[in-house]
């Protein structure tokens, strides 16, 4: 699998394509034994099988970017719990990858260099004062000069994807931006914070269009191209060839 672009992102209906990644796992097995421990860790059958099936794609898009070094081989974990690619995996590059999922829809982002954060969320009921609410609403805002979505719940929605993805490509975790703009914690920061942290990690925030009922960011190095987001048949059977 040759590289394509130095970032990527990937959106893949779990659901949909179960059966090929599977077909494509045991032609070729990459998974290593800590992500079938935590496949099997989870009580709920059905969401084993979009876990396995997201891991599964979440290998695939690491080796089309960088090749089969990583099959097997255990992710390393910093120091907020995410997962990073190790050296094996990169060839010595700074590399990265991101994985959100949401029902049964699964976004991966990988990287050749630099950071990367995605996340992903199905419409659902959010239930928070609004102090809170506005909070993330104003700093969410300010990471970019794409407009919020109209309506309270999908606005708040698309707020809490750039916030998150961002805490995942600054590496300190969705606490960590939380109390920097007050949320939690009783700081009293101002929303202001969110834009000061991305602005001294180097980072950028998009919004991705995933289509209807899906909220979707990005946060990758600043300077970095916004990547394309595959999403139709032919993108993801050329992940599986």
């Amino acid at each position: 699998m040759r590289q394509q672009r130095a970032t990527e992102v990937w959106l893949v209906d779990l659901d949909r394509w179960n059966d090929a990644l599977s077909v494509s796992e045991r032609q070729c097995p990459r998974l290593s034994h800590d992500e079938g421990d935590q496949i099997t860790a989870i009580a709920n059958p059905a969401e084993q099988v979009r876990r396995r099936a997201a891991y599964i794609a979440r290998r695939l898009v690491i080796e089309r970017m960088f090749g089969p070094s990583f099959r097997g081989h255990p992710f390393v974990h910093g120091s907020a719990g995410r997962p990073e690619l190790p050296k094996v995996a990169t060839g010595g590059d700074d590399g990265g990858v991101s994985l959100a999922h949401t029902g049964r829809y699964a976004l991966i982002g990988c990287c050749r260099t630099g950071v990367i954060g995605v996340d992903i969320e199905s419409p659902r009921a959010v239930t928070m004062d609004a102090r809170r609410r506005d909070m993330i609403i104003a700093a969410a805002s300010a990471l970019t000069a794409a407009p919020l979505p109209a309506g309270d719940g999908a606005r708040m929605l698309q707020a809490w994807v750039r916030l998150e993805a961002l805490a995942k490509a600054d590496g300190r975790g969705i606490g960590h931006v939380l109390a920097g703009i007050g949320v939690v914690g009783g700081g009293g920061a101002d929303a202001g914070a969110a834009t000061k942290l991305m602005i001294q990690s180097a980072l950028e925030v998009c919004d991705l269009d995933a289509g209807p009922d899906l909220y979707a960011a990005v946060a990758l190095s600043a300077g970095t191209v916004p990547p394309v987001l595959f999403t139709a048949s032919c993108d993801i059977e050329r992940l599986l060839s």
